[in-house]
C-alpha cells in the first residue's frame, strides 16, 4: 500500500529509525512520552494486512523503494532499486533481525536526499533511507544535517542528541 499517509506523522520517523535506536537513552529521546502511541503506530506499520511502501525517485530514472515486509513471523524493511526497463527490482538492503546490504555512504545518502525528483521532501528522503547507512567515515557535518531533518519532521525535544546517537549506532 502507498505509505505516504504516514510521512506527516511525527511518530512515524522514530518508528522507522527504530533499528538504529539502541538503548534506553536513544529510545527515550526519540519517543519521549509518546511510547504507547508509537507502539500502536508500529502495529499498524507491521500489520500483515498492509505493507506500507515509499518510493524515492532519482533523476536518473531509477527509484528506491522502502517496503515494510510484513509476512507472519518475518517482519522487516526492504530497500529496493528499480528502473522502468527492468522486469524486477534489486534488493539493496534489508533491515530486520539480520541486516543485509551494501548500505549507503553518507555522501550517497545526502546526494539522494537532495535530489529534486519526485514529491518527497529532502528531509523525508534522508530519514527514509537512513537505515541503509553504513559508513565508518561519516563527516562531522552529518550530525547537523541529520538533526535538521529530525527537527523538521518529528517532535523530538533534542534532535541534535538523537542525531548523534543515530550516527553512532547506524545500520545493524
Amino acid at each position: 500500500m502507498d505509505g505516504s499517509r504516514f510521512l506527516d506523522l511525527p511518530l512515524f520517523w522514530p518508528c522507522h529509525l527504530g533499528s538504529s535506536l539502541w538503548g534506553e537513552e536513544a529510545q527515550a529521546i526519540a519517543f519521549g512520552p509518546d511510547w504507547d502511541d508509537a507502539q500502536e503506530l508500529y502495529k499498524t506499520l507491521s500489520s500483515p494486512d498492509a505493507w506500507p511502501t515509499f518510493t524515492v525517485h532519482l533523476h536518473s530514472g531509477y527509484a528506491l523503494h522502502v517496503v515494510y515486509r510484513n509476512l507472519e513471523g518475518d517482519h522487516g524493511v526492504d530497500y529496493l532499486l528499480s528502473h522502468p526497463d527492468w522486469t524486477e527490482a534489486v534488493t539493496l538492503a534489508t533491515d530486520d533481525g539480520h541486516f543485509m546490504g551494501p548500505g549507503l555512504s553518507w555522501r550517497e545518502l545526502e546526494s539522494v536526499a537532495t535530489q529534486a525528483a519526485g514529491a518527497l521532501d529532502p528531509n523525508a528522503r534522508l530519514l527514509l533511507l537512513f537505515p541503509m547507512l553504513g559508513d565508518a567515515d561519516v563527516p562531522e557535518t552529518a550530525a547537523t544535517r541529520l538533526a535538521a531533518a529530525v527537527a523538521a519532521l518529528t517532535l523530538v525535544e533534542d534532535p541534535a542528541q538523537l542525531a548523534r546517537l543515530l550516527l553512532l549506532n547506524q545500520g545493524q
